[in-house]
């Protein structure tokens, strides 16, 4: 399959089945109607079973936040669901799906908090699964419908990573082949998303991330550590400076006869890091320094891939951030990497990200 062919899966929906339509009907049902049977045992047996059935038979069937402990989660839990413990949830809402994207939630009945403060930064909990260690009414239905397990879990990420590297990650893999480990260097890697989301997807993958920010190198240090891949990992506090040389920022810059910050020149940067010094896979992923665009295809081996992707000025979108002067052109990356021979543009693309704000996202390889 080309990288121009490659999409996500959709959801095909599937009819209601007899106990969801039952449930649809029960919600259009006034309160005062329902005052007689709304709790009984066949009646809240129904709405679990319906909720369940309804959220299944949703494009969010797969989305599925479990915020009991974790020892909790691996006696048993809904099949594909994500466990973040409640306690910290707070520091891993990077983890959590779109803001405008409905999800199911299991939640430990004593702790009505955890979906009041979803629900007041945003997040839409539209199925709601009230664990109560007394009843056992949740589970045993969840299990005589085969939506619950006990076996072997596997972390299903509830968040998306970039568009392009969820779309082309096969063929990339594919094509590098499988008879060695693979590099991947993500610049600007935010909370890790991109990185852990990787070396998720394959054990073949090893990945240095590199971000300014300590509190994103931070969070990419936890997250990696919380899903299990930390080993497969190097993240490094480090800068791009404007001129295009580097910073190590744990560590004293070098300056000038002035005083002033030099960069380290890229080639030497990776030369004495715990990194390689070529990769397979380079991601600049809304994180754009123009004066980098030249030296990241000397970073590729041969065969590598290139995926980069920033804000635009389309001349359509009006929006603050980033400046006007730190966005793209239109047609800008396209016109500078077709200049480099060495350098085939695979994908190139206008879209739009979850907040409506446009990117330029191109995926390209190194031939020579």
């Amino acid at each position: 399959m080309s990288l121009e062919s490659a999409s996500q899966q959709s959801h095909t929906s599937k009819p209601p089945t007899p106990i969801l339509q039952k449930y649809l009907r029960l919600r259009e049902v006034s309160p005062t109607e329902k005052d007689g049977c709304y709790d009984t045992p066949c009646f809240l047996k129904m709405t679990c079973l319906g909720q369940l059935e309804e959220w299944k038979a949703s494009p969010s069937h797969h989305l599925c936040l479990d915020v009991r402990p974790s020892d909790d989660f691996r006696k048993r839990r809904l099949c594909g669901s994500t466990n973040i413990p409640w306690e910290s949830l707070c520091e891993r809402g990077n983890e959590l799906p779109p803001k405008q994207t409905p999800f199911a939630i299991v939640v430990p009945v004593d702790r009505p908090e955890c979906v009041q403060w979803l629900k007041e930064n945003g997040w839409q909990c539209q199925w709601v699964f009230w664990e109560d260690p007394a009843k056992e009414c949740f589970w045993t239905l969840a299990q005589q419908a085969n939506y619950s397990t006990t076996g072997p879990w596997t972390h299903a990420p509830l968040f998306n990573p970039c568009r392009l590297l969820k779309e082309t990650i096969d063929t990339i893999e594919e094509t590098l082949g499988t008879q060695r480990p693979l590099e991947c260097l993500d610049i600007g890697c935010g909370a890790g998303r991109d990185s852990v989301w990787i070396l998720s997807h394959s054990p073949q993958w090893k990945v240095s991330a590199i971000d300014s920010i300590l509190q994103c190198v931070q969070k990419t240090q936890a997250m990696s550590e919380a899903w299990g891949v930390q080993d497969r990992i190097t993240v490094l506090w480090a800068k791009v400076l404007a001129e295009g040389g580097w910073r190590l920022i744990s560590a004293p810059p070098p300056v000038d006869s002035k005083g002033r910050v030099i960069g380290v020149p890229t080639e030497d940067f990776f030369s004495f890091l715990p990194t390689p010094c070529s990769f397979d896979l380079i991601l600049t992923i809304r994180f754009f320094v123009r004066s980098l665009l030249p030296q990241l295809p000397g970073l590729l081996n041969v065969g590598g891939y290139l995926i980069i992707s920033h804000f635009v000025e389309d001349g359509v979108h009006e929006y603050s951030q980033p400046r006007k002067d730190h966005r793209l052109a239109l047609g800008e990356l396209r016109q500078f990497y077709t200049a480099m021979k060495n350098m085939e543009i695979l994908v190139d693309e206008i879209e739009e990200i979850e907040d409506g704000r446009p990117v330029n996202s191109l995926v390209l390889r190194r031939l020579y």
